[in-house]
């Protein structure tokens, strides 16, 4: 996947300027990056960092940013999913971010590298120490940062400005990239290339059902989402009261509008 996004100069400045036109500016990367293969776990949780910096949450734009991030991460997780790059997938889907990890008595908590065994971090950093070996039951450990996609769920979940069956259609797809996931796993499958290799030489009806258990999302929401967000700026629009933003109450409207331009 290609990272160097996550250093793009415009996201950046974007950080650094003023409420709306702040937004406007992640809105415009997020135009602008190849969906979903520019995509990564740091570009997403970089504009996320970017959305909460600048925007607040009494805007209607703030709440449609944040719901267009996580279509983003849930496009990407999907692709990834579906090309077997089940570590990735797995760190947008459950793996937390970062982790505090401290033993009473044994000094400063440190951070858990986030893809290695707490037992052997913990064998490492004590080894030769005073004190002894250290068992990980001794060890607390403190979820700074969750997994991205659960943590923007929760944000949108406990808002009040999204439909239930909005939020019920982002849970479905987070339910189906771990479905993907554990599909391909217990085919087993573990590379892309191996997936491609075996649908090429399947026939049909083999084709038709691994392609039923793959993710394969729609961006259509991420599109529509980009749309919204323009026509609440261009109309100054300001959320005011629960309920408001219901994307599903749009989708007729910016559909027509997405087929005419």
């Amino acid at each position: 996947m290609n990272t160097s996004l996550s250093v793009n100069p415009e996201l950046s400045a974007t950080v650094r300027a003023r409420n709306g036109d702040a937004l406007a500016g992640i809105n415009r990367c997020l135009d602008q990056t190849a969906i979903p293969h520019e995509l990564s776990e740091h570009l997403l949780e970089e504009m996320l960092g970017g959305i909460q910096t600048a925007g607040s949450p009494r805007d209607a734009v703030y709440w449609l940013s944040l719901a267009r991030l996580t279509e983003a991460a849930i496009l990407c997780a999907g692709h990834y999913a579906d090309n077997c790059e089940f570590r990735a997938a797995g760190d947008l889907l459950v793996n937390p971010r970062k982790i505090r990890v401290h033993v009473p008595g044994r000094g400063p908590s440190f951070t858990k590298a986030r893809h290695g065994r707490l037992t052997d971090q913990l064998a490492q950093r004590f080894a030769g120490c005073d004190g002894g070996p250290v068992d990980k039951r001794e060890a607390s450990c403190e979820i700074v940062a969750p997994a991205l996609l659960p943590d923007l769920y929760r944000r949108l979940s406990t808002s009040g400005y999204f439909t239930g069956e909005y939020l019920a259609h982002v849970e479905t797809r987070l339910t189906a990239v771990s479905a993907t996931i554990a599909f391909l796993a217990a085919w087993p499958v573990a590379a892309n290339e191996q997936l491609y290799q075996r649908l090429q030489e399947g026939d049909a009806a083999l084709r038709e059902f691994v392609e039923g258990h793959l993710c394969r999302f729609d961006p259509t929401w991420f599109w529509l989402l980009g749309h919204r967000i323009r026509q609440s700026r261009s109309l100054n629009g300001r959320a005011s009261g629960k309920g408001l933003l219901s994307p599903l109450a749009d989708r007729d409207a910016l559909a027509a509008h997405a087929s005419r331009n």
